[in-house]
């Protein structure tokens, strides 16, 4: 593995140094060689990782998903709510490719509350509950309580 050049240690070799290193990770061309940013998967991206692992993917292909290897895309909507009990957001994805629809919503506090806040029934703080769905063409909030009307979301959508 090439050594980066040092400053003050690397006299008289420093330039040639750096194309070294360089060289490790840039093409005769300049642009990135393969397999220089991601190394060689071995495994599928654990809990840890933010991103599936390119590697793997090229190697092993696409997750699986009923069987069939699928590239996932995630979409993320932002707004606010509307000042009432139900807001309908427009999604722009064929509602079939759909595969997981999650939203947070802010409390007004500060705090944001996730997907589907619904407090037990005997102990029901109507203010601070929301339904979530989709359909064809909206994500669709419902049963707004008052602590979330007007307030802030975020909502993800991944999709194939």
């Amino acid at each position: 593995m090439a050594d980066k050049p040092i400053p003050g240690a690397s006299e008289g070799s420093w330039g040639t140094d750096l194309n070294t290193f360089l060289d490790v990770s840039l093409a005769d061309d300049g642009k990135i060689r393969d397999g220089a940013v991601l190394e060689a998967a071995t495994e599928a991206a654990d809990g840890d990782r933010t991103v599936a692992d390119a590697a793997f993917v090229k190697a092993n292909g696409y997750p699986s998903i009923n069987g069939t290897p699928t590239a996932v895309t995630t979409k993320y909507l932002t707004g606010t709510l509307d000042a009432d009990a139900s807001t309908d957001v427009a999604h722009g994805v064929t509602a079939a490719n759909i595969l997981h629809v999650s939203a947070s919503v802010a409390d007004g506090s500060g705090d944001f509350w996730v997907t589907d806040v619904n407090v037990d029934s005997a102990t029901a703080i109507d203010s601070q509950r929301f339904g979530l769905t989709y359909g064809t063409s909206a994500i669709k909030f419902r049963n707004v309580g008052t602590a979330f009307q007007g307030q802030a979301f975020i909502v993800k959508i991944d999709h194939k």
